[in-house]
């Protein structure tokens, strides 16, 4: 994932998973390779028993599209 714009809005809680497992997080209990920090890891933790971790940038994009369409 490649951040195009800083500071361009609040992510999603399936962005930050995404981004999460893009810089190596997982469910791997040795954790010894991934550059993740402890604060990190509760946090990927915490989000792939939530939602987001089912998922797929398709369904948050048409609920997104949704979202701004409403009044």
């Amino acid at each position: 994932m490649k951040i195009m714009k800083a500071n361009a809005g609040a992510l999603t809680n399936f962005e930050l998973l995404d981004f999460l497992n893009s810089r190596g997080a997982s469910k791997d209990t040795t954790r010894v390779i991934a550059p993740i920090a402890r604060s990190e890891y509760k946090v990927y933790d915490y989000l792939v028993e939530t939602a987001a971790s089912t998922q797929t940038r398709e369904s948050v994009n048409k609920s997104a599209d949704k979202y701004h369409r409403e009044p």
